[in-house]
């Protein structure tokens, strides 16, 4: 069985090598529109989404594909 993620999931992203190498926490996720919404920091508001801005100049509200996240933790539990 799978648990829908929920409003402050931490989700990790693997950009590159094999490591996670950035996280944001989720806001909402829409599976039919198949997108997630999320807070990143270290990140551009216009280029957010769906891109890697490794230079990033500050927090943004962003959208990223669902495919683009390797794993989704509830952390506070």
């Amino acid at each position: 069985m799978v648990k829908m993620p929920k409003k402050g999931d931490v989700i990790g992203y693997i950009f590159y090598g094999k490591n996670i190498s950035h996280i944001e926490i989720l806001e909402k996720i829409d599976i039919a529109e198949g997108y997630l919404y999320a807070i990143g920091a270290n990140t551009s508001g216009d280029n957010a989404y769906n891109t890697v801005n490794r230079e990033g100049d500050g927090v943004y509200y962003v959208r990223r594909r669902i495919k683009m996240f390797y794993q989704i933790a509830n952390v506070l539990k």
